[in-house]
């Protein structure tokens, strides 16, 4: 279900105790290793949560560097820009990432994550080898198997907020929760 953010305070990166990291930039691979490091790091849990919330992390955070429309040029170079907070709470992590995309893909993910919502894990292997067996499109990047992979490895919804930036774009929110 598409939620929509009514105010940009929502999105603003606060000081909290219970954050383990808060980002908002480019996404690099320079940046993506030196949060999976702290991470490793600052997480001191079981290791198979410490892999799902790595491995979750990894794929949200490639979404943002590959599909992010807020993007920064410099030396000819180009950079996808997105925000990335996780949290650590007494019995759960939530990891919230988010980027600028065009209104049409926004809607489009949305629907993609209700679809995913809907399956229980089973449903939701089925559906992950399934995509893995289609042709890719070669205008696409991937076969959409890594929203899947991440409601499998949560075991929760995925939670899709948006704020309208305009008529072109939407800033959309994912939120992940990760039991302990």
């Amino acid at each position: 279900m598409l939620r929509y953010v009514t105010n940009y305070d929502q999105l603003l990166i606060k000081k909290d105790p219970e954050s383990l990291v808060s980002y908002k930039g480019p996404i690099t691979p320079s940046v993506i290793a030196a949060i999976s490091e702290q991470l490793r790091e600052e997480v001191n849990i079981s290791e198979k949560v410490t892999n799902r919330l790595f491995s979750i992390f990894i794929e949200l955070a490639q979404n943002m560097q590959y599909y992010s429309s807020e993007v920064i040029r410099y030396a000819k170079e180009e950079e996808r820009i997105g925000w990335i907070q996780i949290f650590e709470k007494a019995d759960r992590y939530e990891l919230n990432c988010g980027n600028a995309l065009e209104q049409g893909k926004v809607q489009k993910l949305a629907k993609h994550c209700d679809v995913i919502n809907q399956l229980n894990r089973d449903e939701l292997r089925k559906l992950k080898r399934e995509r893995r067996r289609t042709k890719l499109d070669k205008a696409k990047k991937g076969a959409g198997i890594g929203l899947v992979q991440v409601a499998i490895l949560a075991g929760n919804p995925l939670e899709v907020n948006t704020l309208n930036l305009g008529k072109k774009y939407s800033y959309i929110v994912l939120k992940i929760t990760i039991n302990k």
